[in-house]
C-alpha cells in the first residue's frame, strides 16, 4: 500500500498499518463499549422511572380525576399537602425521564461520531514530512502519532458541530420516539390532547421556543373503521395508522381478489400494506383503556351531581 504526498508516492509497510489499526480499534472499541454501557444504564433507568410513574398515577386516577374548586376547598390541610408532595414527586420523575432520554440520544450520537471519525481518520492519513528518510523502526510510532492526531481533530470537530445544533436539530431524528414517550406520559392522567410539548414540563427552555414544537392535535381513541374504542389495536408499519385488529383483519380477509395488500382505509392515505405489515400497538391500547376509564368517571361524576339536585 502506498500513500501519495503531492506527486510522490510513499510506500507504507502493511504490517505497520495493521499494527496501528489494531491499536486504534482496541482504543476506540473500549470507548464505544464505555458509551454503550452508559446508554444501556440510562435506558434501564428511563424504563424503570417510566414504569414507576405509571404505577404512581394509576392508584389515584379514579379518586383524583378533575377536581373542582369546591372539591379542593373540602380537602384538609394534610390532604392538600399530600397531593402537593405527590405532584412534586411526579414532576421530579418526569424531569428525570426527559433528561435521561435526551442524554441517551446524545450518547448514541457520540457513539456514531466516534465510528465516523475513525473511518475518516483512516482515509485521511498522510505520511509525515521527509517520510522517505525516516528509519523504518520509527515508522510505526510516527504513524500512530499522526493518525491519533487526525482522529482527535476529526472527533472534536464532529462533536462541536453536534453540540452547536439546536434541540430540534439534535433530536429530530428520534423525535417520533421522544414525542411518543411524552404523549404517553401526558395521556396517563389527561383527557385532552397534549399542548405544546415544550411548555408543558419544567425542562422547557425558553431559548429553544421554536424547537421540538408539537402542534396540538386531537387524539382519538376510537377506531376509524368501527367508530368505537379501539379493541386490541394494531398499527401499520408502512403508514403508521392504527385500527382495531378484528376490523382491519376482516378487510384484509375480504379484500378483492384476495390481494396480499390493501389500500389504507384512512382517507387521503395512499399507502398499501399487508397483514405482515401490522404490529400490535400496546401504547395505544393502554391509552384507550385509560380514556374509557376517564369517560366512565366523568359519567359517574355527572350522575352524582344530578342526584344532588
Amino acid at each position: 500500500m502506498s500513500y501519495f504526498l503531492g506527486e510522490k508516492a510513499f510506500p507504507l509497510p502493511q504490517t505497520s498499518l495493521n499494527q496501528f489499526k489494531g491499536r486504534a480499534n482496541r482504543h476506540i472499541s473500549g470507548d464505544i463499549a464505555e458509551v454503550s454501557n452508559e446508554i444501556n444504564n440510562i435506558q434501564k433507568l428511563f424504563t424503570n422511572v417510566a414504569d414507576k410513574l405509571e404505577n404512581l398515577r394509576e392508584p389515584y386516577s379514579e379518586n383524583d380525576f378533575q377536581y373542582t374548586d369546591d372539591d379542593i376547598e373540602d380537602l384538609s390541610v394534610s390532604e392538600k399537602a399530600r397531593r402537593e408532595q405527590r405532584a412534586y414527586n411526579i414532576d421530579t420523575a418526569l424531569q428525570t425521564i426527559f433528561s435521561n432520554y435526551r442524554a441517551l440520544i446524545d450518547l448514541n450520537a457520540r457513539n456514531k461520531i466516534l465510528s465516523n471519525a475513525t473511518s475518516i481518520a483512516a482515509e485521511s492519513y498522510r505520511p509525515p514530512p521527509n517520510f522517505e528518510k525516516i528509519d523504518e523502526n520509527n515508522i510505526s510510532s510516527m504513524q500512530t502519532d499522526n493518525l491519533a492526531y487526525i482522529l482527535d481533530q476529526k472527533y472534536n470537530q464532529l462533536v462541536n458541530e453536534y453540540n452547536s445544533k439546536s434541540q430540534s436539530e439534535r433530536y429530530n431524528d428520534t423525535a417520533s420516539n421522544y414525542v411518543s414517550m411524552r404523549e404517553h406520559i401526558w395521556s396517563i392522567n389527561h383527557s385532552k390532547a397534549m399542548p405544546n410539548i415544550n411548555r408543558e414540563y419544567s425542562d422547557y427552555d425558553e431559548d429553544e421556543d421554536d424547537d421540538l414544537v408539537v402542534e396540538e392535535t386531537v387524539q382519538s381513541y376510537k377506531c376509524p373503521l368501527t367508530k368505537q374504542y379501539y379493541e386490541n389495536p394494531v398499527r401499520s408499519r408502512v403508514c403508521g395508522h392504527s385500527f382495531s385488529s378484528a376490523a382491519i383483519y376482516e378487510i384484509l380477509n375480504n379484500s378483492y381478489f384476495h390481494s396480499d395488500k390493501i389500500l389504507c382505509p384512512i382517507p387521503a392515505c395512499s399507502h398499501h400494506f399487508s397483514r405482515n405489515d401490522l404490529e400490535p400497538n400496546p401504547q395505544l391500547d393502554r391509552e384507550t383503556k385509560a380514556a374509557k376509564r376517564r369517560e366512565q368517571l366523568e359519567q359517574e361524576k355527572e350522575d352524582r351531581n344530578i342526584d344532588r339536585l
